[in-house]
């Protein structure tokens, strides 16, 4: 986080402040608070005493509306709280405005006019947001998200490039710097439902692998239920910066789905990968789930040597060394070298084939991948 000169303390994380999502025809709870779609002045003025509230206002209120003298407060709300190291693009307010579904076309972002008087204490509160389950544009009036459905362009036609295709799902690569107010309604969305992801309009960076399924058996379109992103270069060779499975569509093994092909991209790439830290506790459950299988597939069925090492296991799975020991870990299949052999190499030990297999047998684990590679187009992108 940036170095605020008003942030004296590190601020609690608010109360959810937007109650539930109608995405398409599903209707669920947040997870998190979001000021991103409709600030509240008074949910974020309330923590500041008026004297530092007007220095905030004063030191950011820079781009004044020349009739009315108002001052966007949305894009206050993004200069202060969006991601220092990716920063926010010029048009990122606009931008927010063009997210927003209204029947009179109007921004949906709040102003206050400077003086002397404390501003009114508006509470912008939503109980419903409804979000199009295609394009991620939003609004709190059903009939005006009934009225942008019959036109979205993405109901038909996903934006991006299609890298893998079976009978039940699809995964789209969209460029976050092609398709920006798409990506960028994506990351507001998610938002909702992740703690940490501060990232709304700086999506040029990133890729987006997002998946689509059918909602239920007899829908007729593809829909997105989820997605991860991955910065275009990462100097920390990261395979995955962000994933999320929409709640609808958790335990379906989209999440699994979607960790299987970054490391996919990682062996495109020819370079061993890792999702950016630090991970939730669901993320590294998920993580250390994938991880286990994975290694002892490789070493169980693919590998026919009888000295297995840390770093071979890497140079086969695309998993960076440090994974695959927290997993031999995890499995109490790695007995750790001596301190002299351990000087000599910066990381192994011992792989126990034995251990995985009573691993693997006592979780009844499937080691058959969730990906057929067959079904992946990345050669044909190129």
């Amino acid at each position: 986080m940036h170095d605020d000169p008003l942030d004296d303390d590190e601020e609690e994380e608010p109360p959810r402040n937007i109650g539930r999502v109608v995405f398409g025809p599903r209707e669920f709870d947040t997870w998190y608070h979001s000021s991103a779609y409709y600030f509240s002045q008074k949910e974020e003025l309330k923590k500041l005493t008026w004297k530092r509230a007007m220095a905030l206002m004063e030191a950011k209120a820079l781009d004044k509306d020349k009739d009315n003298h108002t001052c966007d407060m949305s894009r206050l709300f993004i200069e202060r709280y969006s991601s220092p190291s990716v920063g926010t693009p010029a048009g990122a307010s606009s931008a927010l405005s063009s997210s927003t579904i209204s029947s009179s076309g109007s921004s949906a972002s709040a102003s206050v006019a400077p003086s002397e008087q404390p501003p009114p204490q508006i509470d912008f509160q939503v109980k419903q947001l409804f979000v199009c389950d295609s394009c991620f544009k939003y609004s709190k009036v059903s009939k005006d998200m009934a009225q942008h459905r019959s036109t979205c362009k993405y109901v038909f036609k996903h934006p991006g490039e299609t890298v893998y295709k079976s009978k039940d799902y699809a995964i789209r690569r969209v460029d976050g710097a092609v398709h920006k107010l798409y990506c960028q309604n994506l990351c507001l969305f998610a938002k909702l439902f992740l703690d940490h992801k501060s990232v709304f309009f700086g999506a040029d960076a990133f890729e987006f692998y997002v998946v689509l399924g059918k909602d239920t058996a007899s829908s007729r379109h593809f829909k997105p239920m989820g997605f991860f992103s991955k910065e275009k270069l990462s100097w920390d060779e990261n395979n995955l910066a962000c994933i999320l499975v929409f709640p609808p569509y958790q335990r379906r093994g989209l999440g699994k789905l979607l960790i299987e092909f970054s490391y996919l991209l990682s062996k495109y790439e020819g370079r061993k990968g890792s999702p950016e830290r630090p991970l939730s506790k669901f993320g590294t459950l998920s993580y250390m789930s994938y991880w286990c299988a994975t290694i002892a597939r490789y070493i169980l069925v693919e590998c026919t040597e009888d000295i297995i090492s840390v770093e071979k296991i890497s140079e086969h799975t695309y998993i960076q060394p440090e994974d695959v020991m927290r997993a031999l870990k995890e499995m109490h299949a790695v007995v750790l070298y001596s301190d002299a052999k351990a000087k000599k190499e910066k990381i192994g030990g011992r792989v126990l084939k034995k251990s995985v297999r009573r691993w693997v047998n006592s979780g009844n684990v499937k080691l058959s991948p969730v990906i057929d590679e067959s079904m992946v187009f990345l050669e044909e992108l190129q």
